[in-house]
């Protein structure tokens, strides 16, 4: 066949275009994910001292997301650019 020459079982080596689309999946999860953490920290927050332990766990996990959702934007952008 004449198109087997220039046949690619994949698209370009170094692109994943899954790896993308998958990041961005979580990324929705963990912000729906993220908002709801914060409604919660509102609530605790209108009683602070009855709640204190509970708000600084809020707080720590609120943080712990944004990291990932960070993570995961940083790592589906330079997935587009090749190869570590």
């Amino acid at each position: 066949m004449i198109h087997d020459d220039f046949y690619f079982n994949d698209s370009f080596y170094w692109e994943d275009p899954g790896l993308s689309l998958r990041s961005m999946g979580l990324i929705r999860e963990l912000r729906t994910f993220q908002k709801s953490v914060r409604e919660r920290l509102a609530k605790l927050e209108k009683d602070p001292v009855l709640n204190n332990e509970l708000i600084i766990q809020e707080k720590a996990i609120s943080e712990a997301i944004q990291k990932e959702i960070r993570r995961l934007e940083k790592q589906s952008f330079y997935s587009q650019f090749g190869p570590d």
